[in-house]
């Protein structure tokens, strides 16, 4: 386990890489369903939390070139796309703390490692929630972020994940995204 998690950095930068020039990135036309991307200027504060917890899990997971967009939805998601484009929403951002809000950003840098492709939809959300959880701790956060996060949001199978994460051993190591 720690030699694959020796080799996440290397995995992460490559997948931060932008679309080819002259193509839109695949989030582009995707993002106007989730309500459109809002500018610094039109989230306000939304805008500045948000990077401000990225920028708090970013040395951990060398995702220096992974950027974070506020979404004009009310409803409280965070999604992910693999050019290392990550988005909240109005809502996540109004209804999490500044620690909840990293947890909810590195359980998305957890999706991008891409160890969880091919796994059902419960399990890949259970690893991205340990691996986001291992970042939090290697960027000097509480990984109890994580769980405190996930009851915030509630819903379906939280209390699953929250027990998952709980029975989880707790190793020290960078995590990074694949590309």
């Amino acid at each position: 386990m720690r030699r694959l998690l020796a080799l996440l950095p290397l995995l992460l930068a490559a997948a931060c890489a932008s679309a080819p020039r002259g193509e839109a990135p695949a989030w582009q036309r995707w993002s106007a369903t989730h309500g459109g991307v809002l500018g610094p200027a039109e989230a306000g504060s939304a805008y500045a939390r948000a990077e401000a917890a990225l920028t708090r899990i970013a040395g951990a997971c060398a995702c220096e070139h992974a950027r974070v967009r506020v979404l004009d939805d009310s409803e409280p998601a965070a999604f992910a796309f693999r050019d290392g484009s990550l988005f909240v929403t109005r809502g996540l951002v109004a209804l999490l703390d500044d620690g909840e809000l990293s947890a909810a950003l590195a359980h998305e840098v957890g999706h991008l490692t891409r160890r969880g492709d091919g796994l059902p939809g419960p399990e890949a959300e259970r690893l991205a929630d340990r691996l986001g959880a291992e970042l939090l701790r290697a960027s000097g956060l509480s990984p109890e972020l994580m769980p405190r996060m996930l009851r915030r949001l509630g819903g379906p199978g939280v209390a699953e994940r929250v027990a998952a994460l709980e029975a989880a051993p707790a190793p020290a190591a960078r995590v990074a995204m694949a590309d």
